[in-house]
């Protein structure tokens, strides 16, 4: 009888729930628009670039806006690219349920401990990417807090009455009526599934064809786009959004704040965009890419 073996079996067991993880973030970055993140694949084999942008603003005072869109696990050197980014910066607005003055601390053992980070570590060592928490440097006297802190969400999460598994539950919704992508008979052997995570573990590069896989499923976030309407419904998007924008209204009414940044999640860049044009009056300079993955 040919017996099971457990390293396999825990492979297995890792990567479901890898899989799992990563639906959510999925779910949680469902209006990234192709606008601020998108993979591209390579001409052979598993190989690919996953890409966020950096969308530059201005308005008619000479204040000048960058969006940076983030993913929270990269190769290191896409991190070095963005701490020299904020370099000349005034101000960097930056995200982080978390008390108004606390930074997430890179030589700290008890930073970024809580379940989400642990799961995003792993799953950074696992891919062979760097996590962003670990990377940015965030001690400058440049980076501003510019979100909401854990009571704050919580509240806005309680009177709109939703929790965690309600906000999954209206994101999967979303998601599944419009997530309808049309592919060919060679591209649905590397979309996402346990079929395909088989494969790449049986390709001869599993390190790199999961990578790829990982990456081409956050890339396909970007293909999607939810309504005004269920981002103001979802204190995670919504709110959030509202708390970055006035602060940036806040450190924009300083005349020597001329070089801004807002770094965000790509998921909320969207409705960013839309509150600092509509509502604030700027207007869209320059757009560009950088590779926050490259398989191989």
């Amino acid at each position: 009888m040919k017996r099971d073996n457990p390293l396999r079996n825990i492979s297995l067991r890792f990567l479901s729930l890898s899989l799992f993880c990563l639906q959510l973030i999925q779910f949680a970055q469902a209006q990234e628009g192709t606008r601020y993140i998108r993979f591209l694949p390579g001409i052979s084999g598993w190989e690919g670039e996953l890409q966020t942008s950096i969308v530059s603003f201005s308005n008619s005072l000479g204040t000048k806006l960058d969006l940076v869109s983030a993913v929270h696990l990269g190769d290191k050197e896409y991190y070095e690219k963005l701490n020299a980014e904020f370099l000349s910066k005034d101000v960097v607005l930056y995200e982080l349920v978390a008390e108004l003055g606390k930074k997430p601390s890179i030589n700290s053992e008890k930073a970024n401990s809580s379940p989400v980070s642990f799961l995003q570590k792993a799953m950074g060592s696992f891919l062979r990417l760097s996590f962003q928490l670990e990377q940015i440097d965030y001690s400058p006297e440049n980076f501003t807090h510019a979100d909401l802190n854990p009571s704050q969400l919580r509240l806005a999460m309680e009177a709109k009455d939703q929790n965690l598994l309600s906000t999954f539950s209206a994101l999967a919704a979303a998601l599944s009526s419009e997530y309808h992508l049309k592919e060919s008979s060679e591209e649905t052997i590397k979309s996402m599934s346990m079929m395909s995570l088989l494969s790449a573990l049986t390709s001869g590069d599993h390190a790199n064809s999961l990578k790829y896989l990982f990456g081409r499923e956050l890339g396909k976030a970007g293909e999607i786009k939810l309504t005004e309407e269920i981002e103001n419904e979802i204190p995670i998007l919504g709110d959030r959004n509202r708390a970055v924008i006035k602060r940036l209204v806040e450190v924009a009414s300083d005349s020597e704040n001329k070089q801004i940044a807002i770094f965000f999640g790509a998921a909320h860049m969207p409705g960013i965009e839309k509150s600092i044009v509509e509502e604030l009056g700027y207007r869209q300079d320059s757009h560009r890419w950088l590779p926050a993955w490259r398989i191989p």
